[in-house]
């Protein structure tokens, strides 16, 4: 009798472990199955894209340090040329108006230094660097819109600076800079998930105001977050 039970107990046993392994290997076809399909919902041209994008989505000059607030900063000898970097104006999209500080005014480096007004909202950028406001651009005052990444022309205000030695140390120079803006751009790439065709143009690269297709609700707080702007900042 013993015996007998030993043996339907062994069979018993054994049909489960069939089972268990039956269904995984089910799973696993299952699986498969499922990431072709999701493979193949994206052309395949678009999927090379889409692994190469990150590497070119945000332009970096040789010639700039950037702070992590998104502004640059180039040496013009006696002066500080500074601007925005292409991240923040992929970010922001078509910048409507842009607010600079008067002559003589002081920027401390990590707090706002100018406003851009931007689909209704009124955005603070932080000054890259301290010093005394002594020139700004008075032709993208007037066409905001011309805004680029040709730091040549797209700078926004000139001036000396406070210590320029000891407040470098806080800038990224464009090797460094790269680096980041590629850590950006994976960050972005995972959190796009199903805004993909939103934020990325055919060419793969994100559309101008993508802060708005990542959260049309509150767009203005996911710009801020990137610019590192606090809530008591906010405008």
């Amino acid at each position: 009798m013993d015996t007998f039970s030993y043996v339907d107990i062994f069979a018993t046993k054994a049909l489960e472990y069939l089972l268990v392994i039956v269904f995984l290997v089910a799973l696993m076809l299952f699986w498969r199955a499922f990431r072709s399909a999701t493979a193949k919902s994206i052309p395949i041209s678009k999927q090379a894209q889409l692994r190469q994008a990150p590497q070119r989505w945000f332009a970096i000059d040789d010639n700039a340090c950037y702070h992590l607030g998104h502004g640059w900063v180039i040496d013009d000898g006696n002066l500080l040329r500074v601007g925005i970097d292409d991240f923040a104006q992929k970010l922001l999209g078509p910048i409507e108006r842009i607010e600079l500080p008067q002559l003589g005014a002081t920027l401390t480096q990590g707090k706002p230094g100018w406003h851009f007004a931007v689909a209704g909202r009124r955005v603070p950028v932080l000054a890259p660097i301290s010093g005394e406001v002594v020139a700004v651009n008075h032709a993208l005052l007037a066409e905001p819109q011309t805004l680029n990444n040709d730091t040549d022309a797209s700078w926004l205000i000139k001036l000396i600076p406070t210590d320029a030695v000891r407040e470098s140390k806080s800038l990224l120079p464009a090797d460094l800079a790269r680096t980041w803006a590629m850590q950006l751009s994976e960050r972005l790439q995972r959190g796009m998930a199903g805004e993909l065709g939103v934020v990325l143009q055919d060419g793969g690269l994100p559309l101008p105001g993508f802060a708005r297709a990542l959260n049309p609700k509150d767009w203005f707080a996911t710009a801020c977050q990137y610019l590192l702007i606090e809530p008591d900042e906010r405008e």
